[in-house]
Protein backbone atom coordinates (compact mmCIF):
# COMPACT_ATOMS: atom_id res chain seq x y z
CA UNK A 1 0.00 0.00 0.00
CA UNK A 2 1.65 3.81 -1.11
CA UNK A 3 1.92 5.75 2.14
CA UNK A 4 0.57 8.92 1.96
CA UNK A 5 2.97 12.09 1.96
CA UNK A 6 4.01 14.43 4.79
CA UNK A 7 1.79 16.81 4.11
CA UNK A 8 -1.31 14.71 4.99
CA UNK A 9 0.56 14.05 8.27
CA UNK A 10 0.97 17.80 8.87
CA UNK A 11 -2.72 18.62 8.32
CA UNK A 12 -3.55 15.91 10.33
CA UNK A 13 -1.48 17.45 13.33
CA UNK A 14 -2.44 20.82 12.19
CA UNK A 15 -6.11 19.69 13.14
CA UNK A 16 -5.71 17.82 16.13
CA UNK A 17 -3.82 20.59 17.93
CA UNK A 18 -6.43 23.76 16.82
CA UNK A 19 -8.60 21.82 18.12
CA UNK A 20 -6.35 21.46 22.06
CA UNK A 21 -5.79 25.47 21.65
CA UNK A 22 -7.59 27.20 24.48
CA UNK A 23 -10.40 29.39 22.94
CA UNK A 24 -10.32 27.21 19.92
CA UNK A 25 -13.78 25.33 20.60
CA UNK A 26 -16.97 26.02 18.34
CA UNK A 27 -18.50 29.28 19.82
CA UNK A 28 -22.38 29.64 19.02
CA UNK A 29 -23.57 32.82 17.87
CA UNK A 30 -25.80 34.82 19.43
CA UNK A 31 -29.38 34.91 18.25
CA UNK A 32 -29.48 38.61 17.20
CA UNK A 33 -33.13 39.66 15.50
CA UNK A 34 -32.38 42.44 12.54
CA UNK A 35 -36.65 43.03 13.14
CA UNK A 36 -36.04 43.35 16.91
CA UNK A 37 -35.31 46.54 19.03
CA UNK A 38 -32.53 48.77 18.17
CA UNK A 39 -29.45 48.45 20.71
CA UNK A 40 -26.19 49.83 21.20
CA UNK A 41 -24.05 48.10 23.63
CA UNK A 42 -21.18 49.36 24.66
CA UNK A 43 -18.74 46.59 26.73
CA UNK A 44 -16.40 47.77 29.33
CA UNK A 45 -14.30 46.41 32.18
CA UNK A 46 -15.05 48.00 35.80
CA UNK A 47 -11.93 49.56 36.12
CA UNK A 48 -11.81 51.69 32.47
CA UNK A 49 -12.19 54.86 34.48
CA UNK A 50 -12.56 57.77 31.36
CA UNK A 51 -13.90 54.97 29.05
CA UNK A 52 -17.40 55.41 31.32
CA UNK A 53 -17.51 59.08 30.89
CA UNK A 54 -17.22 58.09 26.93
CA UNK A 55 -20.08 55.73 26.98
CA UNK A 56 -22.05 57.89 29.06
CA UNK A 57 -22.02 61.16 27.17
CA UNK A 58 -22.53 59.28 23.57
CA UNK A 59 -25.83 57.23 24.47
CA UNK A 60 -26.98 60.76 25.74
CA UNK A 61 -26.78 62.40 22.80
CA UNK A 62 -29.97 63.49 20.59
CA UNK A 63 -28.20 60.98 17.85
CA UNK A 64 -29.48 58.20 19.56
CA UNK A 65 -32.82 58.53 19.30
CA UNK A 66 -34.11 55.32 18.64
CA UNK A 67 -31.58 53.50 19.96
CA UNK A 68 -31.32 51.69 22.70
CA UNK A 69 -28.22 52.18 24.62
CA UNK A 70 -27.01 49.18 27.24
CA UNK A 71 -23.87 49.09 29.14
CA UNK A 72 -22.19 45.16 29.66
CA UNK A 73 -19.60 44.68 31.90
CA UNK A 74 -18.97 40.84 31.29
CA UNK A 75 -20.07 38.16 28.96
CA UNK A 76 -23.64 37.17 30.62
CA UNK A 77 -24.47 41.21 30.48
CA UNK A 78 -23.33 41.26 26.99
CA UNK A 79 -25.77 38.04 25.65
CA UNK A 80 -28.89 39.12 27.46
CA UNK A 81 -28.29 42.31 26.17
CA UNK A 82 -27.97 40.86 22.45
CA UNK A 83 -30.67 38.49 22.56
CA UNK A 84 -33.36 39.04 19.96
CA UNK A 85 -32.09 42.68 19.32
CA UNK A 86 -30.86 44.60 16.36
CA UNK A 87 -28.08 44.63 18.46
CA UNK A 88 -24.12 46.09 17.60
CA UNK A 89 -21.34 46.12 20.23
CA UNK A 90 -19.39 49.13 20.82
CA UNK A 91 -15.92 47.47 22.37
CA UNK A 92 -14.36 50.36 24.60
CA UNK A 93 -11.05 48.74 24.47
CA UNK A 94 -8.90 46.12 22.45
CA UNK A 95 -8.48 43.54 25.51
CA UNK A 96 -11.84 42.81 25.59
CA UNK A 97 -12.09 42.14 21.95
CA UNK A 98 -11.60 38.57 22.18
CA UNK A 99 -14.20 38.32 25.03
CA UNK A 100 -16.65 39.58 22.88
CA UNK A 101 -15.84 37.72 20.23
CA UNK A 102 -15.95 34.02 22.33
CA UNK A 103 -19.42 35.33 23.96
CA UNK A 104 -21.10 35.08 20.34
CA UNK A 105 -21.21 38.46 18.85
CA UNK A 106 -20.71 38.40 14.69
CA UNK A 107 -17.48 39.73 14.08
CA UNK A 108 -19.43 42.29 11.21
CA UNK A 109 -21.48 43.42 14.43
CA UNK A 110 -18.69 44.80 16.53
CA UNK A 111 -17.19 48.32 16.38
CA UNK A 112 -13.90 48.40 18.01
CA UNK A 113 -12.82 51.82 19.36
CA UNK A 114 -8.68 52.19 20.19
CA UNK A 115 -8.62 55.17 22.89
CA UNK A 116 -4.97 54.64 21.79
CA UNK A 117 -2.60 51.91 19.82
CA UNK A 118 -0.59 50.17 22.34
CA UNK A 119 3.08 50.72 20.16
CA UNK A 120 4.46 47.49 20.29
CA UNK A 121 1.78 45.52 21.78
CA UNK A 122 0.63 42.80 18.66
CA UNK A 123 -3.07 43.24 17.59
CA UNK A 124 -5.11 40.23 16.81
CA UNK A 125 -8.84 39.84 15.70
CA UNK A 126 -9.11 43.31 13.44
CA UNK A 127 -10.23 41.22 10.28
CA UNK A 128 -13.62 41.15 9.71
CA UNK A 129 -14.98 43.74 12.03
CA UNK A 130 -18.11 45.80 11.59
CA UNK A 131 -15.91 49.24 12.06
CA UNK A 132 -12.36 49.71 13.59
CA UNK A 133 -12.04 53.47 15.39
CA UNK A 134 -9.10 55.76 16.04
CA UNK A 135 -8.84 58.82 17.58
CA UNK A 136 -6.32 60.58 15.47
CA UNK A 137 -4.59 59.97 12.43
CA UNK A 138 -1.75 58.81 13.05
CA UNK A 139 -3.35 55.58 14.87
CA UNK A 140 -5.39 54.96 11.77
CA UNK A 141 -1.79 54.60 9.77
CA UNK A 142 -0.48 52.00 12.54
CA UNK A 143 -4.35 49.77 12.16
CA UNK A 144 -3.68 49.84 8.70
CA UNK A 145 0.11 48.77 9.27
CA UNK A 146 -1.60 46.43 11.56
CA UNK A 147 -3.73 44.41 9.20
CA UNK A 148 -7.15 46.28 9.91
CA UNK A 149 -9.26 46.05 6.50
CA UNK A 150 -8.78 49.98 5.03
CA UNK A 151 -12.80 50.31 4.68
CA UNK A 152 -13.36 49.49 8.55
CA UNK A 153 -10.88 52.60 9.83
CA UNK A 154 -13.06 55.74 11.03
CA UNK A 155 -11.55 58.46 12.76
CA UNK A 156 -13.22 58.83 15.82
CA UNK A 157 -11.96 61.88 17.70
CA UNK A 158 -14.15 61.50 20.99
CA UNK A 159 -14.82 63.07 22.67
CA UNK A 160 -16.56 66.74 24.17
CA UNK A 161 -19.36 67.87 25.76
CA UNK A 162 -20.73 71.10 24.55
CA UNK A 163 -23.19 71.18 27.76
CA UNK A 164 -19.89 71.41 29.93
CA UNK A 165 -17.25 72.66 28.07
CA UNK A 166 -16.06 75.39 26.04
CA UNK A 167 -14.88 78.90 27.06
CA UNK A 168 -17.59 81.21 28.84
CA UNK A 169 -18.34 83.54 26.01
CA UNK A 170 -19.12 80.21 24.09
CA UNK A 171 -21.19 78.48 26.84
CA UNK A 172 -23.17 82.23 26.97
CA UNK A 173 -21.31 83.52 30.23
CA UNK A 174 -21.60 87.10 31.15
CA UNK A 175 -18.58 86.89 33.28
CA UNK A 176 -15.56 85.32 32.60
CA UNK A 177 -13.94 83.02 35.60
CA UNK A 178 -9.96 83.87 37.25
CA UNK A 179 -7.88 81.62 36.14
CA UNK A 180 -6.49 80.64 39.59
CA UNK A 181 -4.63 77.87 38.50
CA UNK A 182 -1.63 77.69 36.83
CA UNK A 183 -1.20 74.27 35.40
CA UNK A 184 -3.54 70.96 35.82
CA UNK A 185 -3.09 67.27 35.08
CA UNK A 186 -5.85 65.07 34.62
CA UNK A 187 -6.23 61.59 35.21
CA UNK A 188 -6.53 59.02 37.86
CA UNK A 189 -4.05 57.65 39.90
CA UNK A 190 -2.76 53.86 39.46
CA UNK A 191 -0.36 51.96 42.05
CA UNK A 192 3.04 51.15 40.95
CA UNK A 193 1.93 47.27 41.35
CA UNK A 194 -0.32 47.68 37.93
CA UNK A 195 3.09 48.16 36.34
CA UNK A 196 2.18 48.77 32.36
CA UNK A 197 -0.60 51.46 32.87
CA UNK A 198 1.81 53.09 35.87
CA UNK A 199 4.60 53.17 33.52
CA UNK A 200 2.62 54.30 30.04
CA UNK A 201 0.99 57.19 31.92
CA UNK A 202 4.09 58.12 33.77
CA UNK A 203 2.61 58.36 37.28
CA UNK A 204 5.84 59.09 38.89
CA UNK A 205 7.35 61.45 36.90
CA UNK A 206 3.73 62.84 37.01
CA UNK A 207 4.12 63.57 40.58
CA UNK A 208 7.72 64.90 40.72
CA UNK A 209 7.12 67.20 37.75
CA UNK A 210 3.90 68.50 39.79
CA UNK A 211 6.17 68.93 42.55
CA UNK A 212 8.33 71.19 41.09
CA UNK A 213 6.03 73.22 39.57
CA UNK A 214 5.08 74.46 42.65
CA UNK A 215 8.46 74.71 43.96
CA UNK A 216 8.89 77.19 40.70
CA UNK A 217 5.91 79.12 42.46
CA UNK A 218 3.52 77.93 40.23
CA UNK A 219 -0.47 77.19 41.49
CA UNK A 220 -0.94 73.32 40.42
CA UNK A 221 -4.20 70.96 41.08
CA UNK A 222 -4.37 66.94 39.76
CA UNK A 223 -7.72 66.08 39.04
CA UNK A 224 -8.36 62.34 38.99
CA UNK A 225 -9.18 59.53 41.85
CA UNK A 226 -7.02 58.02 43.93
CA UNK A 227 -3.75 60.76 44.14
CA UNK A 228 -4.47 60.73 47.79
CA UNK A 229 -3.32 57.72 48.48
CA UNK A 230 -0.08 58.00 46.18
CA UNK A 231 3.06 56.03 46.90
CA UNK A 232 5.01 59.00 44.88
CA UNK A 233 5.29 62.22 47.42
CA UNK A 234 3.58 65.11 46.43
CA UNK A 235 4.32 68.84 47.32
CA UNK A 236 2.17 69.90 50.00
CA UNK A 237 0.66 72.91 47.87
CA UNK A 238 -0.68 70.48 44.82
CA UNK A 239 -4.49 70.15 45.03
CA UNK A 240 -5.60 66.91 44.53
CA UNK A 241 -9.12 66.83 43.55
CA UNK A 242 -11.53 64.61 42.93
CA UNK A 243 -14.66 65.50 41.28
CA UNK A 244 -17.99 63.95 39.35
CA UNK A 245 -17.21 64.58 35.63
CA UNK A 246 -19.83 67.30 35.22
CA UNK A 247 -17.33 69.46 37.46
CA UNK A 248 -14.50 69.10 35.08
CA UNK A 249 -15.68 72.25 32.70
CA UNK A 250 -15.59 74.64 35.83
CA UNK A 251 -12.04 73.56 37.16
CA UNK A 252 -10.65 73.52 33.56
CA UNK A 253 -12.20 77.28 32.65
CA UNK A 254 -10.33 78.77 35.64
CA UNK A 255 -6.62 77.17 34.69
CA UNK A 256 -4.37 78.56 32.43
CA UNK A 257 -2.44 75.37 30.98
CA UNK A 258 -3.34 71.40 31.20
CA UNK A 259 -0.20 69.43 30.92
CA UNK A 260 0.04 65.55 30.02
CA UNK A 261 2.89 63.80 30.38
CA UNK A 262 1.94 60.32 29.32
CA UNK A 263 3.69 58.20 27.27
CA UNK A 264 1.03 57.45 24.39
CA UNK A 265 -2.10 58.56 24.08
CA UNK A 266 -2.01 62.19 25.32
CA UNK A 267 -5.41 61.97 27.07
CA UNK A 268 -8.52 61.62 25.05
CA UNK A 269 -9.94 63.65 28.34
CA UNK A 270 -7.76 65.93 29.08
CA UNK A 271 -6.39 67.01 25.99
CA UNK A 272 -9.75 67.81 24.08
CA UNK A 273 -11.41 68.86 27.37
CA UNK A 274 -8.41 71.62 28.05
CA UNK A 275 -8.84 72.36 24.65
CA UNK A 276 -12.49 72.99 25.00
CA UNK A 277 -12.21 75.30 28.03
CA UNK A 278 -9.50 77.47 26.13
CA UNK A 279 -6.60 76.56 28.41
CA UNK A 280 -2.88 76.73 26.94
CA UNK A 281 -1.59 72.49 26.14
CA UNK A 282 1.76 71.16 26.93
CA UNK A 283 1.94 67.88 25.83
CA UNK A 284 4.47 64.98 24.78
CA UNK A 285 4.27 64.58 21.07
CA UNK A 286 1.36 61.56 20.75
CA UNK A 287 -2.17 61.38 20.41
CA UNK A 288 -4.75 64.57 19.44
CA UNK A 289 -1.11 66.86 19.98
CA UNK A 290 0.23 65.05 16.64
CA UNK A 291 -3.09 66.93 15.28
CA UNK A 292 -1.28 70.64 16.02
CA UNK A 293 2.20 71.79 15.01
CA UNK A 294 4.14 72.59 18.14
CA UNK A 295 3.45 76.38 18.96
CA UNK A 296 0.60 76.81 17.09
CA UNK A 297 -3.04 77.04 18.36
CA UNK A 298 -1.72 77.28 22.28
CA UNK A 299 -0.50 73.54 21.92
CA UNK A 300 3.34 73.34 22.66
CA UNK A 301 5.03 69.32 22.50
CA UNK A 302 7.71 68.70 25.02
CA UNK A 303 9.79 65.59 23.93
CA UNK A 304 9.19 62.31 25.85
CA UNK A 305 12.74 62.24 27.12
CA UNK A 306 13.08 65.45 28.03
CA UNK A 307 14.59 66.08 31.59
CA UNK A 308 11.65 67.46 34.54
CA UNK A 309 13.52 70.13 34.15
CA UNK A 310 13.10 70.64 30.18
CA UNK A 311 9.35 70.60 31.16
CA UNK A 312 9.51 73.04 33.82
CA UNK A 313 11.05 75.95 31.34
CA UNK A 314 8.40 74.80 29.03
CA UNK A 315 5.58 75.67 30.83
CA UNK A 316 7.30 78.67 32.48
CA UNK A 317 7.88 80.02 29.12
CA UNK A 318 4.45 79.53 27.51
CA UNK A 319 2.66 81.05 31.03
CA UNK A 320 5.02 83.83 30.52
CA UNK A 321 4.51 84.70 26.68
CA UNK A 322 2.06 87.15 25.56
CA UNK A 323 -1.24 85.20 24.81
CA UNK A 324 -4.30 85.90 22.88
CA UNK A 325 -7.45 86.15 24.81
CA UNK A 326 -7.26 82.35 25.91
CA UNK A 327 -11.27 82.39 26.26
CA UNK A 328 -11.27 82.20 22.31
CA UNK A 329 -10.79 79.00 19.90
CA UNK A 330 -8.32 78.98 17.16
CA UNK A 331 -9.42 77.81 13.76
CA UNK A 332 -7.31 74.48 14.47
CA UNK A 333 -8.94 73.92 17.48
CA UNK A 334 -12.18 74.19 16.41
CA UNK A 335 -11.97 72.43 13.64
CA UNK A 336 -10.87 69.28 15.72
CA UNK A 337 -13.57 69.70 18.61
CA UNK A 338 -16.37 70.05 15.91
CA UNK A 339 -15.18 66.81 14.87
CA UNK A 340 -15.19 65.14 18.26
CA UNK A 341 -18.21 66.10 19.19
CA UNK A 342 -20.74 63.63 20.51
CA UNK A 343 -23.64 64.46 18.57
CA UNK A 344 -21.33 64.19 15.41
CA UNK A 345 -19.53 60.79 16.87
CA UNK A 346 -22.58 59.26 17.74
CA UNK A 347 -24.90 60.19 14.64
CA UNK A 348 -21.46 58.42 13.08
CA UNK A 349 -21.88 55.18 15.09
CA UNK A 350 -25.67 55.02 14.34
CA UNK A 351 -24.29 55.51 10.61
CA UNK A 352 -22.09 52.50 10.82
CA UNK A 353 -24.36 50.24 12.48
CA UNK A 354 -27.50 50.90 10.73
CA UNK A 355 -26.58 52.94 7.54
CA UNK A 356 -28.67 56.17 8.15
CA UNK A 357 -28.08 58.89 10.41
CA UNK A 358 -31.50 58.70 12.65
Amino acid sequence: MALRGTGWMRERWRRVLGRLQPGSECRTTLALDPLGPRRLVGYLGDKDWSLRFIWKDLIATQAMEGVHGLQALDPEQLKDACRGADAHVLVLSHGHLKTVLQAGVPAERVLLYFDHVRLGKRLRGLQGLGAVLAQNWFELELLAIAGAQPETLHHFPVGVDRRLFYPPEAKGDTAAPSRSLDVVFLGQYVPERIASYHRRKRIAFEADLASALVEAGLRVAILGPGWEGAEHPLHADVQCLDLPHAGFGALLRSARLVCSVSAQEGGPLSFLEGLACGCLMVSTMTGFALDFASGSDGVWHVPLRAPREAWVERIQAVLAEEQPQVGSLSAGREQLLQEADFEVLAAKLVDLCWGEVR
